[in-house]
């Protein structure tokens, strides 16, 4: 019984401690046993925890390599692994994209079969440097791949290094820089051609436009202009292909005939630009486009673009542009660019219209100057001499008593005689016509003449004239008739708007190699909004008005460049005006 108590008491106790393994137990060999196991689950139960983690970085690194992959295979760009020799060792999906094949069908070619031949020593060279430089490369390339025009790309390369051994490939990354090279060449194109619009010969420019329009725009470039009778008349057309631009310009006679029903006749009668994007046979849109012109057809364009030429909002004329040999297909954008040229071409045209009318007015202008020095001035002089012989030959007695009539016609002559030599003075200067006569004449003999010539009309005004002539001899090189117009000029105004008991000095000095004149008087002054204008024609301060023709200082700063100088003014509202003019130095015989 107690064999059987016992080992009941046993079992229980076994029991007692796999239900409750953390309460403590006594000492002893058992008590060890015990502690051992203990010790065995905590440690079981944290590497089942670490097992956890682990799994869990392991589901998600899993997670984040099937990112990269996808981010690897879908990116928009060619991403390539190259070994040494160019060939392909792993490529995404862009790059099976690129050359219409798939990805499988890469691994193993090399890279230099899908560039353009000229180029693959160049591609060669490009991973050589990238592997053994160890350094990333970047260089340009164009790709020939089967199926699409040739194109540019960007090719850039990172070498893979293993540890501190050599490079073992490269990582190579290609993308498409086609679009952003065709958008420089049609930048090049309409800056180019901008410039060509500045001549003022409208036929001229717009040949030249179709010239540089091929092959930096277009394979095909037709000009026609409309004329008064709406009739097409083609101006120019130029072609990638010289040959048959060659042999079709020969026949060009008759194909510019417009028919209603065409692409051409819609886009004249519309006054819109028509842009047919596929044009091959057999495209939905092949059907009414270039039907009009054999020339297109003949030179095979498959993408066509009609823009008319729009002044006043009349067609004058229209761009045809056409895509062939190059295998491109023109776009919206390229649409815009073409209708972009059109408005500059229109507003150069109606410029160049403008112009030609502005140049039949001068000739008529100088029709009428003709008339008035050749018609005007013989009835004129022939007055002026009458009047002089007159009051030469008349009695005492009748002299007193027309004089002062004869004295008024005389002075009406004189006044108009000066009119017309300014209007004919003012022509010459606009035309680029003025003559003068350069020779070295003295300094002050001319202010002599300058002061003995205005001495009476200064008395009468009660103006001092006070001449300042140079400290020493002094020559100066220029037309001496020219000169003095311009001091007389001067001084005649400073005169003129001076008030009784003004001062007028005329002087002159050498300054920095040069002769300066220089006219100042103490007037009332130029108004700060008149002086910029000065020099301008029918250009006078409104208290000025009644007091001259506004033609003077005109043809003064005319007469004093035509000699070589410069003419300036300096003036104070209350205090004075001074004109200073440069004339050359007399060089020494």
């Amino acid at each position: 019984m107690e064999e059987r108590g016992g080992t009941a008491g046993l079992s229980g106790g076994a029991l007692a401690r796999d239900a409750a393994p953390d309460e403590p137990h006594p000492r002893g060999e058992g008590g060890t046993r015990a502690g051992d196991a203990v010790e065995l689950r905590r440690e079981l139960h944290e590497l089942r925890a670490r097992m956890n983690q682990l799994e869990a970085d392991y589901q998600e690194a899993q997670s984040s390599n099937r990112d990269l992959a996808e981010l690897y295979d879908f990116a928009p760009i060619v991403y390539l692994t190259l070994d040494a020799a160019c060939r392909i060792r792993a490529a995404n999906q862009a790059a099976a994209a690129l050359v219409g094949r798939p990805r499988g069908n890469l691994l193993g070619r090399s890279l230099t079969g899908l560039v353009a031949p000229d180029q693959r020593a160049l591609l060669r060279a490009h991973v050589r440097r990238c592997l053994t430089e160890r350094i990333r490369v970047d260089d340009e390339f164009s790709f020939a791949v089967r199926g699409r025009p040739a194109f540019a790309a960007q090719v850039t390369s990172a070498p893979i290094i293993d540890g501190e051994g050599p490079s073992v490939g490269c990582k190579t990354v290609i993308v498409d820089i086609s679009a952003l090279k065709w958008s420089q060449r049609k930048l090049q194109f309409l800056t180019r051609a901008s410039g060509c619009l500045t001549s003022l010969d409208a036929a001229a420019s717009l040949a030249r436009i179709a010239q540089l329009a091929v092959p930096l725009f277009a394979d095909v470039a037709i000009v026609d202009l409309v004329d008064d009778s709406g009739e097409l008349h083609r101006l120019e057309s130029a072609f990638a292909d010289e040959l048959l631009g060659d042999k079709l310009r020969a026949t060009r006679a008759g194909l510019a005939r417009v028919h209603d029903g065409t692409a051409l006749g819609r886009a004249l009668r519309e006054r819109e630009p028509m842009l047919f994007v596929d044009c091959t046979p057999g495209s939905p849109a092949a059907s009414g486009a270039p039907e009009h012109d054999a020339l297109l057809m003949a030179a095979g364009a498959c993408s066509i673009m009609y823009v008319p030429i729009l002044v006043r909002g009349d067609v004058c004329g229209l761009f045809t542009f056409g895509a062939s040999t190059s295998g491109r297909q023109f776009t919206s954008a390229d649409l815009a660019t073409a209708v972009d040229l059109a408005s500059r071409t229109g507003m150069a045209m109606e410029n160049a219209r403008l112009y030609e009318k502005a140049q039949r007015a001068i000739a008529a202008r100088q029709d009428v100057l003709s008339f008035v020095s050749h018609d005007l001035r013989n009835p004129l002089m022939g007055i002026t001499l009458t009047v002089e012989s007159m009051l030469r030959g008349a009695p005492g007695d009748e002299r007193r008593r027309s004089g002062v009539q004869l004295q008024r016609v005389r002075r009406a002559a004189q006044q108009m005689r000066r009119m017309i030599e300014d209007l004919l003075d003012m022509s010459a200067i606009e035309g680029g016509r003025l003559n003068v006569d350069v020779a070295s004449h003295e300094v002050v003999p001319l202010l002599d003449e300058l002061a003995e010539l205005f001495a009476g009309v200064a008395a009468t005004k009660r103006t001092t004239l006070e001449i300042a002539p140079p400290p020493v001899a002094l020559a100066v090189s220029c037309d001496r008739q020219r000169l003095m117009q311009v001091l007389s000029n001067l001084v005649d105004n400073a005169i003129k708007f001076s008030s009784e008991g003004g001062r007028i000095t005329v002087s002159a000095r050498v300054q920095d190699g040069i002769v300066l004149f220089a006219v100042k008087d103490t007037g009332s002054g130029i108004p700060a909004a008149v002086r910029p204008h000065v020099f301008e024609q029918f250009r006078q301060a409104r208290e000025a008005a009644r007091q001259g023709r506004g033609l003077g200082l005109f043809i003064t700063k005319g007469l004093v460049e035509a000699q070589g100088g410069s003419i300036w003014v300096d003036s104070e509202e209350g205090v004075g005006t001074t004109f200073s003019f440069t004339l050359p130095l007399a060089l020494a015989p």
